[in-house]
């Protein structure tokens, strides 16, 4: 199959309009060739200049927001002239917002990856009235605050809905989608309680398998409890339904170590003991992240 690109637009009332790949242009708008910043992410560095030491001291480094140029061609080969036109630019221009976020989707033979870009300028190629050429030429500069390719979210559900056992669970990462840059691991856990909470202890850095375990806090007042737990060392890592501080019960303990390909242990255990009379449900997940398209 050819490459397909999808325009998803933050207006559910839009369908996704292809612009390349099989079927495109059937809406009158089609990707041109000059797309900017499809590849690979801008990263600065973070160094030091200490005194009396030559050169500078490398502390690490960071992915820059990624600036994206669409070239959108906008057919105008209707009977009814510049009206078909304007028509078809405006659901171009419906396609993307300023304050809300446009999906890219593009789809080869071998997977899917999506990027969330939100809208920066349009320009419009005037030099000839585009009422009455037969295409015109649609500049779309868009920036992604987060700048990376997301794959297919991987997930994996461990149940048990009988109490009064202590075993271990096993996630084995799929070696071929991890990705190639770091993604965190999130955890979705739900216990209806008998006597007490279940103990659940999972891996303090997600790309160890050695790594120390932590003992999630216990929350209290309550029979039937959703916990998140998301290894992203930027977000608030531990929290509950009901929106109360659980998180403050992990006493300053942050979670972390992203997976990726080549540098992640291969099974992410978790040890859980379950009291008599309580049920859980632990539904792992993680959505690889890319540098490219494909």
């Amino acid at each position: 199959m050819l490459t397909q690109v999808e325009l998803i637009s933050p207006n559910k009332e839009i369908a996704p309009v292809i612009i390349a790949g099989d079927n495109a242009n059937q809406d009158g708008i089609a990707l041109e060739p000059g797309k900017q910043g499809w590849y690979d992410a801008k990263t600065s560095a973070r160094t030091r200049n200490p005194a009396q030491r030559h050169g500078q001291q490398f502390l690490g480094f960071r992915y820059e927001p990624r600036d994206i140029v669409l070239k959108l061609l906008i057919s105008n080969d209707g009977p009814n002239g510049g009206q078909q036109f304007r028509d078809r630019e405006a659901l171009a221009r419906a396609l993307f917002a300023f304050d809300d976020y446009t999906t890219i989707r593009v789809t080869t033979d071998t997977t899917v990856r999506t990027m969330q870009v939100r809208l920066v300028e349009f320009d419009l190629d005037t030099e000839i009235d585009p009422n009455v050429a037969e295409a015109t030429s649609l500049i779309v500069t868009c920036v992604a605050d987060d700048p990376f390719w997301y794959g297919p979210e991987f997930t994996k559900e461990f149940r048990q809905d009988q109490g009064g056992a202590a075993t271990f669970w096993e996630v084995t990462l799929p070696r071929d989608r991890l990705g190639e840059v770091e993604s965190y691991p999130r955890l979705a856990v739900f216990s209806a309680q008998g006597g007490s909470w279940p103990i659940i202890k999972i891996p303090r850095e997600a790309n160890r398998g050695s790594s120390p375990r932590v003992t999630l806090p216990q929350p209290t007042g309550t029979k039937r409890v959703k916990m998140f737990v998301n290894y992203d060392p930027g977000s608030r890592q531990v929290e509950d339904e009901y929106n109360t501080l659980i998180w403050a019960a992990m006493n300053g303990v942050r979670f972390g170590g992203g997976i990726r390909a080549g540098k992640t242990h291969e099974v992410f255990r978790m040890s859980v003991e379950i009291p008599s009379g309580a049920a859980l449900r632990i539904t792992f997940s993680f959505s690889p992240r890319y540098n490219t398209p494909w």
